[in-house]
């Protein structure tokens, strides 16, 4: 087995759900002479990652597991410093979770810098004359929109929460009746007379 080399790094945000972080990974028997790789793979780093302590089957002292951690030993610094570059605080929502901009086009606002949508939404004219990235003042607008809509949606699903409870409320209290009143009787079974 040759060496493994980690090619790139990616972040996928998924809505509501933990990040998931690929390395795509080659290994060095699969380069060619100039070191272009003729085949990597994309893995989820979290397979790559060697078991922990009783949440895997195998025992820890397998040759699978074993197998496992070489390979993440010699994967891990390579990941870490893929990682670290990349590992930028984004103010906002980042482009990638947004879904308005295709991956091309996110990879073309990262390298000018733009990493969120809002971000995105306060372009300057000067870089949007900029014939780099195609249709880029329609990605502004889509993100002003969005940005402009999001409070307006949050709030009307709010809203729609509270009529919602409000009506479950105002049909138990109408199944309950008025003070002093006796409950209406639902259909059922006849109660028993006092003997």
């Amino acid at each position: 087995m040759g060496t493994i080399r980690v090619l790139d790094y990616e972040i996928e945000h998924r809505p509501g759900k933990t990040p998931l972080e690929w390395l795509l990974v080659s290994n060095t028997d699969s380069m060619t002479a100039t070191g272009q790789a003729q085949s990597a793979t994309w893995m989820r780093v979290r397979d790559l990652m060697p078991p922990k302590e009783g949440t895997f089957a195998v025992p820890l002292d397998s040759d699978h597991v074993k197998v496992q951690q070489e390979v993440w030993n010699a994967i891990r610094p390579q990941y870490e410093a893929k990682r670290d570059m990349q590992n930028v605080t984004i103010d906002g929502t980042p482009l990638a979770a947004w879904g308005g901009a295709t991956a091309k086009q996110i990879v073309a606002l990262n390298q000018i810098g733009v990493l969120s949508v809002e971000q995105l939404a306060d372009l300057s004219e000067a870089v949007l004359q900029s014939p780099i990235i195609p249709h880029l003042r329609e990605l502004r607008s889509q993100a002003i929109q969005w940005r402009q809509g999001r409070p307006a949606a949050e709030l009307n699903a709010r809203l729609e929460e509270l009529e919602r409870k409000n009506a479950a409320l105002e049909a138990a209290l109408n199944d309950q009746g008025e003070e002093g009143e006796e409950p209406r009787r639902r259909p059922g079974r006849p109660r028993k007379e006092a003997a």
